[in-house]
Order: C-alpha cells, then sequence, then structure tokens
C-alpha cells in the first residue's frame, strides 16, 4: 500500500449510479483524516508533516484556487476530527501543547490549547448549542455556546467512544462499553437529556462510525450482531428495531465499514470490502435506502487501512464543487 494519499475533486458528477472522473490537486505523506468547511475555506487534517516536498504540520487549508500549508511546527502526531462551533473551528487528537494534549483551536493562523488534557482525543461533535469531545480514555466532555469545558460523561476506565450523533432528538454515543450511567447497554446508548437508555440488546462487534439517513440511524464497522439479529457490518435502527441493511458486506474477512456520509440523497460507505450486498463496490459503496449501488471510483490504493487511516473519504459541498479524499 503506498503511503500518499490524495485530495480529488470530481469532475463529473454522476446521474443514478456514481460514475466520476478526478483530478489529483495535492498529495501528503501521510493520512488525511477528515475535511470541515470554515471560514470560506476546506480545512483538512490528518496525521502529515510534508505536503509534496514543503513543510505542512497536521493541516492545511483550501480556499478554491490555492492550498495554504500550516507550517508551523507543533508537538505531537497529529488531528483527527474537526468541527466548527460557535464561529470557531475546534480539533481534536494529539497535538501538544505544552504539558497538555488533545484539544486545539484555530487562531487564523495556527492552532492554539482549545482545552486540551493530558489525554488525546479522536472524537468531537457539534451539535446544535453544544459541542461534545471524547478523550482516549474514556471521558466525555461538553461546552455550551459562549462557555467553556464541562464534565458530561466518565467512564471511568471501564469504556470509551468512536463516535457521537444525535437521531430522534437523543444523543447517540457508541464504542465500547457494557454499562453507561449504571444502565446496561451493549456498545451503544442514548441520552434523552436525563437517562441512559440502551438501543435494543445493542451491538456486537467494534462501531467505527454512526450515520442518519432517511430518519433512521446506521451504524457501520465491524459488527456481527445488531440487536441480537446477524448483521454483515452495517445495521439501521428505526428508534425501536434493529434491521440488516441490504445483506451487508459480503466478505466479513477484511476490515469492514470505516465510515459514512449523507450526500444528495444517498449514503456513502467507505471501508475495505470488495462487494456489499453481492454488489462489486471496490470500497465504496451507495445505499439508497432500498439497494446498493457502487460507486464507480477506480483507485490504486486501499480505500482503508485501520493501522493507519481511521476516515478515509468524507464528501463536503465547497464552492459548489464536490470533493472527496482517498
Amino acid at each position: 500500500m503506498k503511503n500518499t494519499f490524495f485530495l480529488l475533486i470530481t469532475l463529473c458528477l454522476f446521474s443514478h449510479q456514481a460514475q466520476a472522473q478526478y483530478d489529483s490537486i495535492t498529495t501528503f505523506n501521510g493520512p488525511i483524516h477528515d475535511f470541515q468547511t470554515f471560514d470560506n475555506k476546506l480545512f483538512m487534517a490528518g496525521d502529515f508533516i510534508k505536503n509534496g516536498n514543503q513543510n505542512c504540520y497536521w493541516s492545511a487549508y483550501y480556499d478554491g484556487t490555492r492550498l495554504t500549508r500550516h507550517s508551523t511546527m507543533i508537538g505531537g502526531t497529529g488531528l483527527s476530527a474537526l468541527a466548527e462551533f460557535d464561529g470557531e473551528l475546534f480539533g481534536v487528537g494529539s497535538i501538544q501543547h505544552w504539558q497538555s494534549i488533545g484539544v486545539s483551536k484555530w487562531d487564523g493562523s495556527t492552532w492554539v490549547n482549545g482545552g486540551s488534557t493530558n489525554y488525546s482525543h479522536s472524537v468531537i461533535y457539534a451539535d446544535g448549542d453544544h459541542l461534545y469531545e471524547a478523550s482516549d480514555n474514556g471521558i466525555i466532555r461538553v461546552m455550551a455556546k459562549g462557555g467553556s469545558w464541562q464534565p458530561f460523561y466518565d467512564f471511568q476506565g471501564d469504556g470509551d467512544i468512536s463516535c457521537i450523533i444525535r437521531y430522534n432528538n437523543h444523543l447517540i454515543i457508541a464504542g465500547r462499553f457494557d454499562m453507561i450511567g449504571g444502565v446496561s447497554a451493549k456498545n451503544i446508548a442514548q441520552w434523552d437529556g436525563t437517562n441512559w437508555q440502551p438501543l435494543g440488546s445493542g451491538i456486537l462487534g467494534s462501531i467505527k462510525t454512526l450515520a442518519v439517513y432517511k430518519n433512521e440511524l446506521y451504524v457501520g464497522g465491524k459488527i456481527s450482531e445488531a440487536g441480537g439479529l446477524s448483521v454483515e457490518e452495517i445495521a439501521k435502527w428505526d428508534g425501536s428495531t434493529w434491521t440488516a441493511v441490504g445483506g451487508g458486506v459480503t466478505d466479513r474477512s477484511l476490515n469492514g465499514i470505516q465510515d459514512m456520509v449523507v450526500h444528495d440523497n444517498y449514503l456513502w460507505v467507505v471501508g475495505d470490502f470488495p462487494e456489499v450486498g453481492n454488489v462489486i463496490t471496490h470500497d465504496v459503496a451507495l445505499w439508497n435506502g432500498t439497494r446498493w449501488f457502487a460507486a464507480g471510483i477506480s483507485h490504486n490504493d486501499y480505500f482503508v487501512n485501520v493501522s493507519s487511516l481511521s476516515k478515509v473519504l468524507i464528501l463536503r459541498e465547497y464552492s459548489g464543487i464536490l470533493k472527496e479524499k482517498a
């Protein structure tokens, strides 16, 4: 597998089944983990220190014409995720700020301490009037608009978080745990503002990503059961019942589903899988609520290597152009 990852622009959008042509804009010497639009720019963040032969530490942004590198050296090993909240851009990962690590904030030219702790972080989620982040030791904090970071939940070393999303006016927390707030919940739970509740009998396996599509909650990763039902790396929850999704990933010996995003009325799914629902997909698939389609994206590298790349395909509308990363 190559160590170079590409930022791509779609030149020709798909009609029924996605067919597109791509141009390479630039390359980095390490994985890109996330994109976020902010201040009319497309920010990208990851575990890279070079863009071409120029220094580029952990992030860069694109204004539709020119790529600007973050050339200020900051310690640590990069950024995992980005989120815009209350007019500011936050990033989590393992960037160091003196003796602390984990949460950074963009000041217009570089990353400064945005509420770091003694642990690296990998999850951040902007939810209306609140911003949530989770450290890699299982501590979740929340910030209200105009406020500061406050404790939200602490697994006290007996669990961790992989993703957060809002569904049906409940905050959904997924990761690796058996209990939350004294309630039995297998790897996924919902917070109604007062109490924690399980989602049926939960998920068996490793949850990597969540998405809300057509009023249902989708869960992807390396999962084998949802609510006691056998599934193939992906399942959906309608508020009361778990169901399988179109047959799921055909070959479960690989790394499974790593990311999902809703775009143009499709659920885009990416990971390490040759087929989904017996449709040959080459790692990138589209779901329309009824059936699977191949995205038709040819590539030479694997779209995911879980040892080095946590997010492998993010779609964003930016300056009227659909952008993808691989």
